[in-house]
């Protein structure tokens, strides 16, 4: 079928310019951040390090950071070099997941957009009500704020006030 070779070569695309986009950059800062803080940090703080490099190489600093409840605000730690990872980890792990969905399933199933929206976005305000640190950083508790991008952007005609 010739629409599921154009699917499979539109994603294939779209990861190969985001991967092409991000991931050189990326890399080369975590290897010269690991670089200087091995240097210039702390010998007390290697370890974490080292396993806060690791995660943000594997674009899943967030959930490091969640696993081990850091606080983003918190002022008595000492932040890790690698923090502002967190925001590419959500990002990366919202575009492995949805355009996959969005793709396969909601493009025949237009209807389940709008439910699933309120879904997780009742998720995500739920989860922070409850554990806001992890929430912080945790795909499932951010995926409604680029869901609700998606469905301004397949809603064009949603009449959104101006500034």
């Amino acid at each position: 079928n010739s629409s599921e070779g154009n699917l499979s070569s539109r994603l294939k695309n779209f990861y190969l310019r985001r991967a092409k986009r991000i991931l050189p950059s990326s890399l080369a800062v975590i290897t010269l951040v690991a670089i200087f803080s091995r240097v210039y940090l702390a010998p007390l703080y290697q370890s974490r390090f080292k396993v806060d490099a690791l995660w943000s190489s594997l674009m899943g600093a967030n959930i490091g950071f969640g696993l081990h409840n850091l606080d983003y605000l918190q002022s008595t730690t000492a932040p890790s070099p690698f923090l502002h990872y967190w925001s590419l980890g959500v990002e990366e792990q919202f575009y492995l997941l949805w355009p996959i969905l969005f793709l396969l399933v909601f493009r025949a199933r237009k209807e389940w957009i709008f439910p699933t929206f309120i879904a997780t976005a009742s998720l995500g305000i739920w989860y922070t009500s409850i554990n806001p640190v992890a929430s912080f950083y945790l795909p499932f508790s951010r995926f409604w704020e680029f869901f609700a991008g998606i469905v301004l952007a397949m809603n064009p005609k949603i009449a959104l006030p101006r500034i």
